[in-house]
């Protein structure tokens, strides 16, 4: 039986041909029609070329230079032709001007087919010379529709049948059957030669590359024995091509772990035959090859783009500078004709098409160390690729793109007050970068510096359009909307980002960290286990595997997390200070202290200062909530001594809030209100946060109320700094605190149940533990003795193990006691 959905059995009487359905809409390739609801819609052979193109590659975004190519490829015309197109188009799909269910005009760049597209398979009879709807068939010759179709081919223009004009009296020496034959043949053969002239005219050439084909850049051969060529050459023909919005490139990541698999350091260095084998395993069209040798005083420079599977060219491009100080400069030239030539329109290569030392650095020597940096990010981590970048600024100190990719280092580093600093510097040179780049420069001044989430999206939105392929971007709406606690949204955009960049170590981290928040502790784990077993690694997804343990009561597998990070750089720090906050969830507060003075000890031998103090702001603010003010106060001081930074300075001035010392706390918050006045998660998180526990130390619970009002829409959030695992949930905290003091018990029970109905953020934040003894006072005031009792005995439970000379658990034991 044929199974529902599947394609039918071809048969010699009636062979299968292929429909597009979409909405009420059923397009025939064959017969070049359109029919909504069974009724035939009436299209001029442009408007159904142009919609067959759309359909056939639905998804995908069809730039207007290749609609005009492929629609008109004998005809210059005016874009206004193709929009004219469109616009009939959508009328006849019943398109309204504000509802584009079928077509999307991508700004700037062209259009995309958005519905679902159905493809399915028909019965038709074999097509004759009598029945056929296709002109230009010879007599009796069969039509099948089985014939393969070219992706976005458009049908060729139909050769009209020859004129036959009555002929003249023949002279007598053509009379001749012989003669009649010659000169019929001759015929024949100047009609071929027309037709076959006619064709290839009509059908246009087709481009090497298309927009979906992949491609790999392998290393160049250097022959001029100046070491100053070997990675740098490499590193600028990838920014040149990645210029291009059509070109496909693989990342660096991808090869890195290509090499893995193919049990080879991961320095090997990608020769022609190397570079065809990873072209191969990638599933790449093409790889590019390149060469430098000296001949006098001159460079000849060559590229080439070789078929992944025959190692035929497909294009080539060679030019030759003058000097050394002029070759970066001869490779952009050769690099953007050789961009032409793989296929991309020239219209496009004009609009992106930055000179190469100006998106780079015309300093060979800083070009190489760049070049270094990035290859130690990706094999060693952004310790080791910190030290490069900042070589690469001391001899160009108009580097745009080493500052950006330093402050991308630090920020990633935990560093945020050094990220600041030059992710700002990248801002100020962004002139000096590609458009591609300065998306990305933009992007990250809006989110790291200022701080304004949405600034930040309205730049990414646009980037995604432009560059679809580009992970970055859809990388930086998940995060954003993580802060701002949209956690399915922030997991649909970090999964389309590892589906464009599947070797994005980072990204994966973040999927389960959005698993996590949307409490499918499963799916997260599975997270984990995938990433690992692609042979990609990092703290963060050890750090999240830990909180997913503790989570899970799962004391084995945190320990064996904290047993990985042992002596690890960037790791060890992190682990350390997340299991501070485990031992005091527990109320293990001693504990909590040795681990917390370990992290700081382990980021300082790192030489990570702020880190070290973002570690010791922690404890500082986990103090104060366990009633200890002094030392409090001293933890939040130290801190702010070893790294006075924007999100030091947040947790601190919490700290000293919450341990009673206000004068100093509103001095720090007034100061970061006037820095940073466009930060979404200071002043839409910290500040009203801060301000309220101020509010409250003056007593004034209502109006600390009044200013939590502002954090309504960000509660929820995942707020930096220092939240790799669990989130706060610190504004619902502190208003749980103020309706207890204004005596609004029924509501203050009903924000610390609210901490207790989302363990999932709260994490091993000591605030998980103290919400339910929050819940059990307010219970037991209110004279609920059994949810009193019940909320108790769960918060002793779990400080059974506690420190016995806490004060909070003093009293929790005596309040108890008394409900007896």
């Amino acid at each position: 039986m044929q199974g529902f959905g599947k394609i039918p059995k071809k048969s010699e009487s009636a062979p299968c041909v292929r429909l597009y359905e979409f909405g009420p809409f059923a397009l025939n390739p064959l017969k070049r029609i359109v029919l909504r609801n069974g009724e035939p819609l009436a299209l001029t052979p442009k408007c159904f070329d142009v919609l067959l193109m759309l359909v056939e590659r639905s998804g995908e975004v069809l730039v207007k230079e290749e609609l005009l190519e492929s629609i008109w490829p004998d005809t210059v015309v005016e874009e206004g032709n193709l929009n004219r197109n469109i616009s009939t188009l959508r009328k006849v799909l019943g398109e309204s001007p504000n509802d584009h269910r079928y077509i999307v005009t991508v700004p700037g760049r062209g259009y995309r087919f958005v519905a679902e597209v159905r493809k399915r398979f028909e019965e038709y009879p074999r097509v004759t010379r009598l029945e056929q709807r296709v002109i230009g068939v010879a007599e009796g010759t069969e039509f099948s529709p089985d014939t393969p179709e070219k992706k976005g081919a458009v049908a060729p223009i139909p050769i009209p049948a020859p004129t036959i004009v009555r002929p003249r009296e023949p002279s007598r020496m053509w009379r001749t059957p012989y003669s009649a034959r010659m000169l019929q043949a001759a015929g024949v053969v100047v009609i071929t030669l027309v037709l076959v002239f006619v064709m290839k005219s009509s059908l246009g050439t087709k481009p090497i590359l298309s927009a979906n084909d992949r491609i790999l850049i392998a290393d160049f051969s250097n022959s001029t024995g100046d070491p100053v060529f070997d990675d740098t050459l490499k590193q600028a023909i990838s920014v040149e091509l990645s210029q291009s919005p059509y070109l496909n490139i693989i990342s660096d990541a991808k090869v890195s772990l290509l090499l893995k698999l193919m049990t080879k350091p991961p320095d090997t260095r990608l020769t022609p035959d190397i570079a065809r084998d990873l072209c191969q395993r990638a599933g790449c069209k093409a790889y590019i090859t390149g060469s430098i040798a000296r001949l006098g005083n001159q460079y000849v420079i060559a590229l080439d783009a070789l078929n992944c599977q025959t190692g035929d060219v497909l294009a080539r491009q060679q030019v030759t500078a003058a000097g050394k100080e002029q070759v970066l400069r001869e490779l952009g030239v050769g690099g953007t004709k050789l961009r032409a030539e793989l296929g991309e329109s020239l219209s496009i290569v004009q609009r992106f098409d930055t000179p190469l030392e100006q998106t780079t650095t015309p300093s060979l020597e800083a070009l190489q160390a760049f070049s270094a940096g990035n290859l130690a990010r990706d094999r060693k981590g952004d310790a080791a690729a910190a030290p490069l970048y900042k070589r690469a600024i001391e001899i160009d100190p108009n580097f745009t793109m080493a500052y950006d990719a330093l402050g991308l280092a630090y920020s990633n580093l935990d560093e945020p007050s050094l990220a600041t600093e030059n992710i700002t510097k990248a801002f100020e040179l962004r002139q000096r970068a590609s458009e591609r780049e300065k998306f990305q420069i933009t992007a990250n001044f809006s989110q790291i510096v200022t701080g304004d989430l949405e600034k930040a999206n309205q730049i990414c939105e646009p980037w995604t359009q432009l560059y679809p392929r580009d992970s970055y971007p859809h990388n930086l709406l998940g995060v954003n909307y993580e802060f701002l606690g949209h956690n399915d949204k922030a997991l649909a955009e970090m999964r389309e980002a590892a589906r464009l960049n599947p070797e994005g170590t980072i990204l994966h981290s973040n999927i389960m960290e959005d698993y996590s928040a949307l409490n499918d502790l499963e799916a997260a784990k599975s997270e984990y286990v995938r990433t690992l077993e692609q042979k990609l690694d990092h703290p963060y997804l050890h750090a999240d595997r830990y909180g997913i343990a503790f989570l899970q009561h799962d004391e084995t597998e945190r320990s064996r997390q904290l047993a990985w990070a042992t002596g690890r750089v960037g790791a060890e720090d992190l682990l350390l200070s997340l299991d501070s906050d485990t031992k005091a969830y527990s109320g293990k507060l001693a504990e909590a202290r040795e681990l917390s003075h370990r992290a700081v000890e382990s980021a300082r031998r790192g030489d990570q200062n702020e880190t070290a103090a973002l570690w010791q702001a922690n404890a500082a603010l986990r103090e104060a909530e366990f009633g200890n003010s002094d030392r409090a106060r001293k933890e939040a001081e130290a801190a702010l001594a070893l790294a006075s930074s924007r999100d030091v300075q947040v947790l601190a001035s919490l700290a000293l809030a919450r341990a009673g010392d206000i004068g100093r706390s509103a001095k720090i918050v007034d100061n970061l209100a006037r820095n940073f006045p466009q930060n979404t998660v200071i002043n839409g998180y910290w500040l009203p946060t801060i301000r309220a526990a101020i509010e409250i130390e003056r007593g004034s619970p209502a109006k600390a109320i009044d200013v939590l009002r502002a954090a309504i829409p960000y509660e929820l959030g995942y707020p930096n700094p220092q939240a790799e695992v669990g989130r706060y949930l610190y504004p619902i905290y502190v208003r749980a605190h103020a309706y207890f003091l204004m005596h609004r018990y029924e509501e203050s029970a009903a924000e610390y149940q609210k901490i207790l109905d989302h363990p999932s953020l709260t994490g091993n934040c000591p605030l998980g533990a103290l919400a339910q003894l929050g819940f059990a006072r307010v219970r037991a005031i209110q004279g609920d003795a059994g949810k009193a009792r019940s909320g108790y005995e769960v918060f002793l439970a779990l400080w059974k193990d506690a420190d016995q000379n806490i004060s909070l658990l003093k009293q929790a034991k005596a309040e108890y006691s008394n409900l007896h």
